[in-house]
């Protein structure tokens, strides 16, 4: 993914500016597990104050987006139920 191909760029960039970019915000991305496989995840990154090191972390999203998809699915069958009894 571009975020894994870029990502000694970005630390490297912070490091020697300073400038937050990524820093302290979360962005959806898609992650890839160790055997390929990939999951839509929320990425996160903050720095320790006393230690200076950088904490990253993900929350899989897999099971809200399938959620968000049955809900969608509900939604549009309700739609052309409506739909038909307008008609």
């Amino acid at each position: 993914s571009e975020v894994a191909t870029n990502h000694d760029d970005y630390v490297s960039r912070y490091l020697e500016t300073g400038i937050k970019k990524m820093m302290g915000t979360q962005r959806e991305v898609v992650a890839q597990r160790k055997d390929g496989s990939t999951f839509p995840c929320v990425l996160g990154l903050s720095k320790c104050k006393e230690s200076g090191l950088i904490c990253g972390f993900i929350r899989d999203l897999t099971s809200e987006k399938k959620s968000q998809a049955v809900i969608l699915e509900k939604e549009r069958e309700l739609f052309n139920k409506e739909t038909q009894l307008i008609k």
